[in-house]
């Protein structure tokens, strides 16, 4: 299950007013109820969450093929990890 960003938006901006509302406040009421209002207006405050759709990297030869090639040094070879395969495209 992936995170939905609007929600998880929602209930950050949620949290936050209403720490903002209950920890901030101030012997007037009548200024409460102003910043209350002010955070609360859509837009003011919080924009929402900002999607970036970015297009994947076109891959490219592996740090084997680097190696056979002479690009790289057979020292790359002990570098072999589950979060660096040495097969993988880079």
């Amino acid at each position: 299950m992936g995170l939905d960003p609007v929600s998880t938006s929602k209930s950050i901006f949620n949290r936050f007013t209403s720490y903002a509302t209950t920890t901030l406040k101030i012997d007037n009421e009548d200024l409460n109820n102003q910043i209350k209002n002010i955070l609360l207006e859509p837009g003011r405050f919080s924009k929402g969450p900002i999607i970036e759709a970015t297009p994947p990297f076109v891959s490219g030869q592996s740090i084997l093929d680097l190696v056979d090639e002479g690009i790289l040094s057979g020292e790359f070879r002990a570098f072999k990890s589950a979060e660096l395969p040495l097969n993988r495209g880079l």
